[in-house]
């Protein structure tokens, strides 16, 4: 009898939060955060007795940097920083589908999938006894590896380096292991004299790791064993302390996800903290299909066979304020060379739209924003649309349009703190968070997916949004 009323007191908990979710944003406050309450995460549970859930945690690059920085950057330091990093991962994610469009290519032994410049980190353990360590997450790749030793060449960083000699449940992969056959397909494979599997991996802008490919332990809060990674003893490139490995969560085989089904269902769901909250910190990511799941609202995965690790959403339209943009619907389309579509992405900082959608948003937030335009080159090239507030005394009283993106049976609300940032620590200009890509793909980067729990749900193919107060499941 309690378990059949806690578990009543849960669904109508989800049925609250579902409700309060349904309100339309047409105008609000930049200071105006939205505010629901939740149960705690240790009251949650998964969607079913038999359903198995894996917990950790992802936190941001800029907050273990601040921890190893004597010297505070600025909030248009932090801001410009990011934004760099944006560029470069959407270039990086063209010329990776570049790539994979190219049959007839020379082999070369390397992958050139995108790694960006990492966004978000994840703690987990690895071996036994356990070791923990912090990886990049990454949804546009999906090779899982951390630094070993022996190292050739190794990046320096926080976390003391695995050694594989010291877990009792180390393996090396064969070569004619199925992941290794994965990787072999990818150009990014080789079999040594003791025909055990040694990689490659190369991304889009140049990094490398290369190592063993091997099995181990996997904890997050309970083990998974036989977990596929690379070990990695030679590495090089754009990789920070803030990391001590990758954590891939593409679509491949060789993602975290895909290889902890079928014990834990292919589906895995992250809640991304607004950078700009009073009690910023942890953003939960779960493994498996979880309660608070139960609430989104679902639009179906769009498959691009030449890009099939990429997650990409039907978008339909976009509306500014309470206007429908008039886009044509070409704008977000796969077309038949692989480009094109739109794209969830974990790496990608800012929202980036191709110039047929960007150049008519930029036109319906013009219009509708009443304030005095500045020149946004002053700050870079980050911008493309910034306005004097220092007019507005009351910052509560200051207000702008906000942003719905219309996918297949969704309707993703971006609100005031996912679209726009002050850039300046007197807080008189603020500029939208939102740029035109450089290429030919269109991606909705983590900052305008902050504050909604985003559900990657391989086993049904589609992806669920439900807005979340994600502080509240820390």
């Amino acid at each position: 009898m309690a378990i059949m009323v806690k578990d009543a007191v849960l669904c109508a908990l989800v049925l609250l939060q579902l409700l309060s979710s349904s309100l339309c944003y047409e105008g609000v406050r930049i200071h105006g955060g939205r505010k629901r309450e939740l149960p705690k995460r240790r009251g949650l549970s998964p969607a079913n007795d038999t359903d198995v859930v894996l917990r950790s945690y992802l936190v941001h690059r800029d907050s273990l940097e601040t921890g190893t920085n004597t010297t505070a950057k600025s909030r248009k330091e932090r801001f410009l920083d990011a934004v760099k990093r944006s560029h470069s991962r959407v270039n990086q994610l063209q010329k990776t589908m570049k790539l994979t469009n190219v049959k007839t290519q020379a082999a070369n032994l390397t992958s050139q999938v995108s790694v960006g410049m990492g966004e978000y980190v994840m703690q987990f353990s690895v071996g036994t006894p356990a070791k923990k360590f912090l990886a990049v997450v990454d949804t546009g790749s999906d090779l899982c590896w951390i630094q070993c030793s022996p190292c050739t060449r190794c990046f320096q960083q926080a976390d003391a380096i695995f050694n594989p000699r010291a877990s009792s449940t180390y393996s090396l992969a064969s070569c004619t292991d199925p992941l290794c056959r994965s990787l072999s397909l990818q150009r990014a494979a080789t079999c040594s004299r003791s025909n055990t599997c040694t990689y490659s991996y190369r991304y889009g802008d140049e990094s490398i790791t290369q190592g063993d490919l091997a099995y181990e332990t996997v904890t997050l809060n309970s083990a998974v064993s036989h977990i596929g990674f690379g070990c990695g003893h030679y590495q090089t490139g754009t990789f920070t302390r803030s990391e001590d490995g990758l954590v891939g969560l593409g679509q491949g085989p060789l993602s975290l996800p895909s290889q902890l089904s079928p014990s834990v269902a292919k589906i895995f769901s992250y809640c991304l903290v607004a950078r700009s909250s009073t009690s910023p910190g942890t953003s939960p990511i779960t493994f498996g299909n979880a309660a608070e799941n139960l609430a989104a609202t679902y639009t179906p995965l769009v498959t691009n066979r030449l890009s099939p690790t990429y997650y990409y959403v039907g978008v339909t339209g976009i509306s500014v304020g309470s206007a429908l943009v008039p886009i044509p619907t070409s704008a977000f389309q796969i077309n038949s060379d692989g480009s094109g579509g739109v794209i969830l992405d974990s790496g990608t900082t800012y929202t980036q739209w191709i110039q047929a959608a960007f150049t008519p948003i930029i036109a319906a937030f013009r219009q509708q924003i009443p304030y005095p335009e500045v020149d946004p080159s002053q700050y870079g090239s980050a911008f493309s649309l910034c306005y004097d507030v220092s007019s507005v005394s009351d910052a509560e009283s200051l207000t702008l349009p906000a942003m719905v993106v219309h996918m297949t049976n969704v309707d993703f609300t971006i609100p005031d703190l996912n679209l726009y940032t002050y850039v300046d620590e007197s807080e008189q200009t603020v500029c939208l968070m939102m740029d035109q890509s450089d290429q030919a793909l269109s991606i909705i980067g983590n900052v305008q997916q902050q504050d909604n729990l985003i559900v990657y749900d391989l086993v049904n193919r589609r992806i669920g949004f439900q807005p979340f107060d994600c502080a509240a499941l820390t």
